[in-house]
């Protein structure tokens, strides 16, 4: 039980200082929204090999882990006055979590027909494609637009790594 104390206050001091300054808030939120894109590569890498198994896994990985980050942005205080960058970050994260559990459940469904794949099944599926991808630039831009809204309100420099 001390140990688990011990690990707790650890981790609740490292988040803590972890977002010490503007700059480390804004990069703590803008890497929890990009690990989003990062992992839905994992569940289009299966799916191009036509590794269903691996793709429900993807798929069940980022659902999970979606759902942590945006627990752990819900529970996050803003910084300063204004908190249109975590609201934008959640409302990202939010996004992704909704088509891991909709539209790419829906589309995996129709997918792993096998040989029952109908032109009409690969017609909805690139829709769903298409749906998903002008929903994501949306919510990308409105993350995006929140980024550059903070980084000049607390005089950041923004810079690609």
């Amino acid at each position: 039980m001390k140990h688990l104390i011990y690990l707790l206050s650890s981790l609740f001091i490292i988040t803590l200082a972890s977002c010490s300054t503007p700059a480390d808030y804004a990069e703590n939120i803008m890497d929890k929204a990009s690990d989003m894109e990062k992992q839905t590569v994992k569940i289009t890498e299966a799916l191009a090999k036509r590794d269903f198994t691996g793709a429900e896994k993807a798929l069940s990985e980022c659902q999970k882990n979606a759902e942590e980050t945006l627990k752990e942005l819900q529970e996050m205080k803003p910084y300063g006055e204004n908190d249109n960058l975590r609201q934008a970050g959640m409302e990202f994260v939010d996004f992704y979590n909704n088509i891991y559990k909709n539209e790419y459940r829906e589309a995996f469904d129709i997918v792993e027909k096998g040989k029952n794949y109908t032109d009409a099944d690969a017609e909805k599926v690139q829709d769903i494609v298409m749906s998903v991808a002008a929903e994501e630039k949306f919510v990308k831009k409105e993350l995006i637009d929140a980024f550059k809204k903070f980084c000049r309100e607390n005089e950041l420099i923004i810079s690609s790594r």
